[in-house]
């Protein structure tokens, strides 16, 4: 009776084992794998986990230095490159001026219109300039988010693999390109990011040994659950792309229940994804709500044109990325007496009945923008007129970075499984990252959009480091005997 109840587990387990290393070599092997990263961060996680880095009794003093290192790179970032704000958040500094001067004229434009989930980054910026009307100040405020992000990788592989897998990690993420130099720009993916992994490390926390009446109150599943939902929430008032985490969250509980059946794994893990999506609801559209009781945007923060991130994500011509020729053809389909919704829709049954061989080369094509390190033209780009050999070496090493943290996180995806079936915590990081692999294949792309599932990446690469750590003495020690040779 005990095996046949564990056996949907292990079909899901199993099954999600071949669709995320699927994934894993579809993305690295559409060029080339870059052997070198994986030494070379092996080398870095090697003298991380070994005897070489002292690891602190007290971890909250490890979390601070991490966090601190972090936080001093940022404000350096900061101060040495100032990119100009365009596009998007060009508009929305602009419109957060307005509402920082009590001016909410913006919300009958097109933009506002059709987005209205941006309001709330409007709205957050708005606040913040009301205190200082300068970008520096936003910047800085980003620097304390990005800081806290590596700081919750650091804490979340240290759930998982252990605080020197975990510190690994964390430092390989803080000296990333990408990440690091995204954080002078006013993007709203950094304050979002933050509580993207907040909501993670509340579901990975452990309990504390010997804990008192509050501590174990607080870490109790019915109470992590609506606090992880609460802080999907903010993630998704910052910036409306949440279905990732919500879909990795909800698949986690899954599996939760296929590997706990009976009342237990009801309680923990069913109650537990009802009372995550009640908060998450309620203070999602209770904000949104507020926002158009307060006559900031009579649409609130809904996302009222989602098909067109499909319209442009099945685009061949742009490669999945926004594309003006979409729009185009959505408004001639409008000439012709459709609505907006009925237009995109037309436009998506056209660009569905392309050949199976097409729609495969645009995945390929979308996997390599999303995750082969290309995202530096929105922090460095300005620069790269007038220092075009330090763009082409910051662009080589964001490349570096992209693989390496693929390789890891394959590496430690796979030595998760190996022994035993992995408990659903193990794998959470996984789903965040598959979560994101699924869905940017049919949606909009864009090189930036990684940003939020590169965290995912880095925590399972602490595993990925773990496992080195844990094969080198051996290795080494049958490598012991060639040193006869030298006699």
């Amino acid at each position: 009776m005990k095996k046949s109840l564990s056996q949907p587990a292990n079909i899901l387990e199993t099954l999600f084992l071949f669709a995320m290393l699927g994934a894993f070599l579809w993305i690295i092997l559409g060029n080339y794998i870059s052997v070198l990263a994986l030494l070379s961060w092996a080398v870095i996680g090697w003298a991380c986990l070994g005897k070489r880095l002292p690891i602190p009794s007290r971890y909250a003093l490890l979390g601070t230095g991490i966090f601190l290192f972090s936080l001093i790179l940022r404000l350096a970032v900061v101060a040495a490159i100032d990119p100009p704000p365009v596009s998007d958040f060009d508009g929305l500094l602009r419109t957060s001026r307005q509402f920082a001067a009590g001016d909410y004229s913006f919300q009958y434009t097109d933009y506002y219109q059709h987005w209205a989930g941006q309001t709330g980054q409007v709205i957050y910026q708005g606040l913040l300039l009301r205190l200082w009307d300068n970008t520096l100040f936003l910047k800085l405020v980003n620097c304390l988010a990005g800081a806290g992000t590596d700081l919750l990788i650091y804490l979340c592989g240290r759930a998982l693999f252990g605080p020197r897998a975990g510190c690994a990690a964390a430092l390989l993420h803080t000296l990333a390109v990408f990440p690091l130099t995204l954080t002078a720009v006013l993007t709203n993916q950094i304050t979002a990011g933050f509580f993207t992994y907040l909501a993670l490390y509340v579901l990975l926390a452990p309990l504390p040994e010997n804990p008192g009446r509050l501590r174990t109150w607080l870490h109790r599943d019915m109470v992590k659950f609506p606090l992880a939902g609460l802080c999907a929430a903010l993630a998704n008032i910052a910036r409306p792309d949440a279905l990732i985490l919500l879909t990795a969250i909800s698949v986690y509980c899954v599996f939760g229940l296929a590997r706990r059946p009976g009342l237990a794994g009801l309680r923990q893990y069913g109650l537990g994804l009802l009372l995550f999506w009640a908060a998450y609801l309620l203070l999602f559209h209770g904000a949104s709500g507020m926002v158009a009781a307060c006559g900031v945007n009579e649409k609130g923060l809904a996302t009222g044109d989602s098909l067109a991130k499909l319209v442009f994500g099945l685009d061949a011509s742009s490669g999945g990325m926004y594309s003006y020729d979409s729009d185009w053809k959505v408004i001639g389909f409008m000439e012709q007496g459709l609505s907006r919704t009925e237009a995109q829709r037309a436009l998506l049954l056209e660009e569905l009945q392309a050949p199976i061989r097409d729609l495969l080369d645009l995945f390929d094509q979308k996997l390599g923008i999303l995750w082969k390190g290309r995202g530096l033209e929105w922090a460095l780009g300005h620069l790269s007129p007038y220092h075009p050999y330090l763009y082409d070496c910051a662009e080589k090493y964001d490349y570096f970075c992209a693989q390496g943290s693929l390789l890891l996180a394959m590496l430690g995806f796979v030595s998760a499984y190996a022994g035993k079936k992995p408990r659903p915590a193990c794998l959470l990081p996984a789903f965040m990252v598959f979560a994101g692999f699924a869905a940017y294949l049919l949606i909009e792309v864009q090189p930036r959009y990684v940003y939020s599932l590169q965290p995912a990446l880095y925590i399972l690469g602490a595993g990925g480091l773990a496992a080195i750590a844990r094969s080198m003495p051996p290795l080494l020690v049958k490598l012991r005997p060639q040193a006869v040779c030298q006699k």
